[in-house]
């Protein structure tokens, strides 16, 4: 089994990315993204620093603006619209925190789904030309229809992550577009990861089916587990859900969980041809790729 080498292969990214920006600064252009940053997420925090520490090996100006969960959403919304009429930003993004903190910091009484009508309330005000991390509603409605490149948008970093491993796996996405016996399922929806997958890889031809838990509960129950396919995208959050005799021999392993895998590793050994590991895989590429987006906006 190959375990794909995320660290190493984003350095890369990161190095080509470099001379890139350095041309541009070269020429008077210069590269910055602001990020907004929910101090009360652990996960946020440390992503921070990594994107932060990514940006300076690329050349690229990285500017945190600290928030907290606590703050109104016109707070925060008053940020969002200042970064983006600052003309010396290139790029604007917002950390999303774990529902689970964003929730510990609400009433106990508040229903979890307004966790997805906050978030969508402020991704929905990032100017769309400063998108770099895709997260704008007509972003994912873009990718749906075919035509992000046309309006100069790009898929979310995480997204564009998995299907850059991807060419580096056994099976690229040419492979997969022009060998239609090859099945590609993807676990999970988020509009970051899960369906712009999902409608990158359906749109250029490949066979894709994407499912939620319950789907792939029902699998489960009734025997047909995950044998069918010769790619796994899985990005649940839920360690270990993905074991060795759910999978067919050879298959292609994309593990997105975060912070633990959803990977039971030491059960696919055998079965997995190539795995992403978690931490180390996805991860850093997800921030090498932001970095590219940031350049692929401006040029």
């Amino acid at each position: 089994m190959q375990v794909f080498n995320g660290i190493g292969f984003a350095k890369r990214q990161l190095s080509e990315l470099k001379q890139r920006v350095d041309r541009l600064r070269a020429g008077g252009v210069r590269l910055k993204i602001v990020s907004l940053v929910f101090g009360e997420d652990a996960g946020s925090r440390l992503y921070t620093k990594f994107k932060q520490q990514a940006a300076g090996e690329a050349g690229i100006e990285f500017q945190p603006v600290w928030l907290s969960l606590a703050d109104s959403p016109e707070k925060i919304i008053k940020q969002i619209q200042t970064a983006n009429r600052n003309c010396q930003v290139t790029g604007v993004m917002i950390q999303k925190p774990a529902q689970k903190v964003w929730q510990a910091s609400c009433q106990p009484s508040t229903p979890v789904p307004l966790f997805s009508q906050w978030w969508q309330s402020l991704v929905a005000v990032i100017d769309p030309d400063k998108d770099v991390d895709g997260l704008h509603p007509s972003t994912l409605r873009a990718i749906k229809n075919k035509r992000w490149q046309e309006r100069g948008r790009v898929l979310p970093a995480t997204a564009q992550a998995v299907l850059d491993i991807l060419n580096q796996s056994p099976l690229p996405v040419s492979h997969l577009v022009t060998q239609t016996d090859l099945k590609v399922v993807v676990i999970g929806r988020s509009e970051i990861v899960g369906l712009p997958i999902y409608y990158e890889l359906s749109n250029r031809g490949a066979q894709v089916l994407l499912l939620g838990r319950a789907e792939l509960a029902q699998r489960i129950q009734s025997g047909q587990l995950l044998l069918d396919a010769d790619v796994v995208i899985s990005a649940t959050g839920m360690p270990g859900l993905i074991k060795g005799p759910m999978l067919k021999q050879g298959v292609i392993l994309i593990d997105v969980g975060e912070p633990k895998p959803d990977v039971d590793m030491a059960s696919v050994t055998t079965q997995a041809s190539f795995l992403t590991p978690v931490p180390g895989g996805v991860g850093p590429v997800t921030v090498a790729c932001l970095m590219k987006n940031v350049l692929t906006m401006v040029q």
